[in-house]
C-alpha cells in the first residue's frame, strides 16, 4: 500500500531535503521572493496563522537550503541571491528558563542575551566553517575572522581559538555552561548565578556580519540575512531583545521574523526608551491575508497538492483535481427529487406550519402548496417559496392563494424562457447558491463544500488546511474502501471528503486553543456569530444573499466584548475581510469572516457577496460571554423579522441581495 502523500502536514516535521523537494513559489511576479525582499536591507515582520506557511517560506531562504538548491555552484547561487540566510527558531531558545526563580529581571536579561549571542554566534561561524571547506573563504580570511571575532568577547582572558572550528565549539561551550548554571544555580548555598563571560546584545549577532563585510572580499556586496521564526515563543521583555535588532540593524545585515498574529507582545526596545513602527524601522506582511487575496492562491494550492501526488511515483496521477470528486449540483437534485415526493419535501413541511400559525384553512394550505410545486425543477420550485414568502409580507391571509397562483404562471414563463429580466431570474441572479443549499439542507443532504475548488476556498490563505483535509480524506477512503485511494485510478470520494472537512473543523479548534484560562469561553462568541448568520441565511426571507461576511464597529463595543472580538481575530477564529461602505450610512465599518475553515459547522456560503450589518448593542451580547439571557433575547427578536408569519411593519425597509 503506498503511503499518504498528506501525511506530513507541518514544515518543522520536513528536512531541509523536503522543504526543498515541495517547496512551491506563489505564481506571478516575484512571488515570495518579491514579498519577503530577502535581498533588501529593511526588517520585516511576517504574520501568519498556524499553517499558512511562514515556516517553510523562511526556511526556504536559509543557507542550508541555499546549498541545497545550488550544490555543486553555491558560490555562484550566493553571488546572485547576495545574501546568507541564517535561520532560527525561538522555540529552540527555550527561553522559559530565563525567568523567574529569585532573580530579578534585569539579571536574567543579561543572562538570556548572553545565551543568544553564543547561540546565534556559533550558527554563523557554523556556516563560515562550511563556506571554508567549500572553497568560498580562504584560509587567511579564517584566521582574520576569528581574530577580530574574539576582539567582541569579554576580555578577562585570552581565549583559545585560532579558527572559526575553535569558536564553533567555544560558543557551544558557553551555551552548555549556561544552562548548566540556569539549571543547577538554586542547589547552591549563595542560590545565586555566577558568570564570567556574559555578553551584551548586539555584540556577536551584528558584530560578526561587520566583519564579514569589512574583512572578507566574498562579503563585500553581500549580508547576514537572519530568518526569526516562532517568535510568539518569546516574553514581551524577551522580544525587546529582537526589537533592539531591529533598530540598530547596521547595513551588513538584516532580519525577517515570524510570528502568530497574537505573537507581537512589544514594539518597544529595552526600559520602553523607542517604538519601532510599520513603515520606520520594520515592514509588515500578513502572511495569510496576501495568500487568500491573491489571483494565484488556487494555483499555488494545486502546485503544493500536485507535488505531494509526484512523491507517489504513480503513472498518470499529476492533477489532484482529477481525483477529487465533484459531483454535479444537478446529481444532488436528482437524487433529493428521487428519494422525496414534491408536498412532502422539506421547504412545503416548513410552509405547512407557518400558514398553520395563522390559522389558514387546510384547503388553502393544499392549494398554496400544489400552486408551489415544481417537481420537474428543484431549483424553480425552491424559488417559488421564496417568492411567495417575500409577498406574505404584510399581505391579508385571504391573497395568498392568489399569490401562490401568480407565482406559478411566473414560474412556468421562466421555465420556458430562462429570462433574467423576469423575477424568478432577478432572485437566482444573486441567490442560486443559497437556494440550492437551502433545498439540500431542508431535505437532510449535506451541502456541497466537496471538489478541489471548494476545498481550496476552505483554507482561507492556510495551506496546511487544505493538506489536513485531504490527509484525512485519505484515510477514510483507505479505510472504507481497503486500499489506497489512488491506486488503480481510484480517487478520494465526496463522503470522505465531508469527513476530511469535519476532522479538519475539530484539529482547528485543538491546535488554535486559546491558552489563557480566562479566555477559554471565547470560542463560544464564534458559534453565537455563527449560529446568528446561519439563522439569517436559511431563514423564510433571507435578507442578504451568500451570507457569510459582518461589519461592526469594535471601538463601540463594551471593554469584554471588545477584547473577547480582538482575541478572536489574532488566533484566527475571525478575519478581516477588505472594508466596504456600510449600508444606509456614511460610516465605514470593519469586515469580516469566520476562519472559512470552521463555515461548514454552520453551513455558511463560500462567496463574499452578502454583509450583515451587525448593530452596536447585538455586537455586545455576542461577544460579552456575560450576556447570554440578552444574547438570546436579541437575537430572537431580530430573526422574528425574516421568519413567517409576517406583520405589516416587518421588512418594509429590507432591500435584497445589493450588497455585493
Amino acid at each position: 500500500m503506498i503511503t499518504n502523500p498528506f501525511d506530513i502536514t507541518k514544515a518543522v516535521d520536513f528536512s531541509d531535503e523536503d522543504i526543498n523537494r515541495f517547496w512551491t513559489n506563489i505564481p506571478g511576479e516575484e512571488g515570495f521572493m518579491g514579498l519577503l525582499k530577502p535581498n533588501s536591507l529593511m526588517p520585516i515582520i511576517i504574520k501568519g496563522s498556524k499553517g499558512s506557511g511562514k515556516t517553510h517560506v523562511m526556511r526556504y531562504f536559509s543557507y542550508e537550503l541555499q546549498k541545497i538548491r545550488y550544490g555543486n555552484h553555491l558560490k555562484e547561487g550566493l553571488d546572485k541571491d547576495l545574501f546568507l540566510g541564517v535561520y532560527i527558531r525561538c522555540s529552540g531558545f527555550n527561553a522559559n528558563k530565563f525567568s523567574g526563580k529569585g532573580i530579578p529581571d534585569e539579571q536574567w536579561e543579561l543572562v538570556y542575551h548572553s545565551f543568544w549571542e553564543y547561540w546565534i554566534g556559533e550558527r554563523v561561524c557554523h556556516y563560515l566553517c562550511d563556506l571554508k571547506n567549500e572553497g568560498i573563504i580562504s584560509a587567511e580570511d579564517d584566521i582574520t575572522i576569528t581574530k577580530e571575532i574574539i576582539k567582541l568577547l569579554p576580555p578577562i582572558k585570552k581565549w583559545e581559538a585560532t579558527n572559526l572550528d575553535d569558536l564553533c565549539s567555544l560558543f557551544k561551550e558557553f551555551q552548555k555552561k549556561i544552562d548548566y548554571e540556569v539549571q543547577n544555580f538554586l542547589f547552591r548555598e549563595d542560590k545565586s548565578l555566577h558568570f564570567d563571560f556574559l555578553i551584551n546584545s548586539p555584540s556577536l549577532t551584528y558584530g560578526i556580519p561587520e566583519i564579514l563585510h569589512s574583512n572578507v572580499e566574498f562579503f563585500k556586496n553581500k549580508y547576514v540575512l537572519y530568518l526569526i521564526d516562532e517568535l510568539e515563543n518569546f516574553s514581551e521583555k524577551q522580544q525587546e531583545l529582537i526589537q533592539i535588532l531591529i533598530r540598530e540593524k547596521p547595513t551588513s545585515c538584516t532580519v525577517r521574523i515570524g510570528t502568530r498574529p497574537y505573537g507581537i507582545r512589544t514594539h518597544y526596545i529595552l526600559n520602553a526608551i523607542e517604538e519601532n513602527r510599520i513603515g520606520s524601522e520594520f515592514d509588515l506582511i500578513i502572511l495569510d491575508e496576501f495568500l487568500r487575496d491573491s489571483d494565484n492562491y488556487k494555483d499555488y494550492l494545486k502546485e503544493i497538492c500536485n507535488k505531494r501526488l509526484e512523491s507517489l511515483d504513480i503513472p498518470k496521477l499529476s492533477n489532484i483535481s482529477d481525483v477529487i470528486e465533484n459531483v454535479s449540483t444537478e446529481d444532488v437534485l436528482n437524487r433529493i427529487s428521487e428519494k422525496t415526493e414534491p408536498q412532502s419535501r422539506g421547504c412545503f413541511s416548513n410552509l405547512r406550519k407557518n400558514l398553520k400559525k395563522i390559522s389558514l384553512e387546510k384547503d388553502d394550505i393544499s392549494k398554496i402548496i400544489d400552486a408551489l410545486c415544481f417537481p420537474q425543477d428543484l431549483i424553480i420550485e425552491r424559488t417559488n417559496v421564496l417568492l411567495f414568502y417575500r409577498r406574505w409580507s404584510g399581505t391579508k391571509k385571504k391573497k395568498l392563494r392568489a399569490i401562490a397562483e401568480d407565482i406559478k404562471t411566473e414560474a412556468e414563463k421562466y421555465a420556458s424562457t430562462k429570462s433574467i429580466e423576469l423575477e424568478h431570474g432577478k432572485i437566482l441572479d444573486k441567490f442560486r447558491t443559497d437556494i440550492i443549499d437551502a433545498i439540500c439542507k431542508e431535505n437532510n443532504e449535506p451541502l456541497p463544500y466537496w471538489g478541489f475548488d471548494r476545498l481550496a476556498l476552505l483554507s482561507c490563505g492556510t495551506p496546511r488546511i487544505i493538506l489536513n483535509i485531504l490527509k484525512h480524506s485519505y484515510i477514510h477512503e483507505s479505510f472504507s474502501k481497503g486500499q489506497s485511494p489512488f491506486e488503480y485510478g481510484g480517487i478520494i470520494s465526496v463522503e470522505s471528503q465531508l469527513v476530511g472537512i469535519r476532522k479538519t473543523l475539530d484539529w482547528f479548534y485543538h491546535e488554535n486553543r486559546i491558552p489563557s484560562t480566562s479566555c477559554l469561553r471565547m470560542t463560544d462568541s464564534v458559534t453565537r456569530i455563527g449560529k446568528y448568520l446561519q439563522s439569517l441565511r436559511f431563514s423564510d426571507m433571507p435578507p442578504q444573499c451568500s451570507i457569510n461576511i459582518f461589519s461592526l464597529r469594535p471601538e463601540f463595543m463594551n471593554e469584554s466584548a471588545k477584547h473577547s472580538f480582538e482575541t478572536l481575530i489574532n488566533y484566527s477564529y475571525i478575519i478581516r475581510v477588505k472594508d466596504r461602505k456600510m449600508k444606509n450610512t456614511l460610516n465605514n465599518g470593519g469586515v469580516y469572516q469566520i476562519n472559512t475553515a470552521i463555515m461548514p459547522r454552520w453551513e455558511l456560503a463560500m462567496g463574499r457577496r452578502g454583509l450583515v450589518q451587525i448593530e452596536d448593542g447585538l455586537a455586545n451580547v455576542i461577544f460579552d460571554l456575560e450576556q447570554n439571557d440578552n444574547y438570546d433575547m436579541a437575537v430572537k427578536s431580530k430573526l422574528r423579522q425574516y421568519n413567517a408569519p409576517f406583520t405589516a411593519e416587518t421588512m418594509q425597509e429590507l432591500q435584497f441581495g445589493e450588497n455585493k
